[in-house]
């Protein structure tokens, strides 16, 4: 089920509609998945779709994410260059079969922001290794619930705040 103000579009894969980069992606049965090209730790997705940040709201990001072997990922929120533009980013580490999130707090407003997933942060991948991922959202807490609570969430997951 989405929320109704999920902000990702096509975060359910009905197709790699949105979905950067589109020459190692592939979607089946509401599944992304992507082949790495490269034995570089940068490898990820990305969407394609711009998204806008309101100063002093929460957001919550979901996915499901099946990776070959225990590893780490960063999933950030960024502007245009990935790697000169974060705005802020969480380090998750995971199993080969994990739900993800990651909390993030807008300092500023800022629009044009993609979302982010980077995999092999601990260990470079293989070349052809596979990342399924699912079910990926980008959540306003605070125009879902109010700022009360939007921020008693993120106190929660204190643990998956941004690091930038």
């Amino acid at each position: 089920t989405l929320a109704w103000n999920q902000m990702v579009q096509n975060g359910n894969f009905v197709n790699t509609t949105n979905w950067y980069p589109t020459a190692n992606i592939s979607v089946s049965n509401n599944e992304l998945t992507y082949t790495s090209p490269s034995a570089s730790q940068d490898n990820g997705i990305n969407t394609g779709a711009y998204m806008n940040l309101i100063n002093g709201h929460k957001y919550l990001a979901l996915a499901n994410i099946k990776m070959p072997s225990a590893n780490k990922i960063n999933i950030q929120l960024a502007t245009t260059d990935w790697s000169t533009n974060i705005i802020q980013r969480v380090d998750v580490s995971t199993t080969n079969k994990t739900a993800v999130n990651a909390m993030f707090a807008a300092t500023s407003t800022v629009s044009a922001v993609r979302l982010m997933y980077f995999f092999f942060k601990n260990t470079a991948p293989s070349v052809g290794d596979v990342v399924k991922v699912s079910n990926v959202m980008l959540i306003d807490l605070t125009q879902m619930f109010g700022s009360t609570i939007a921020d008693a969430i993120y106190a929660i997951l204190a643990d998956r705040k941004s690091v930038v």
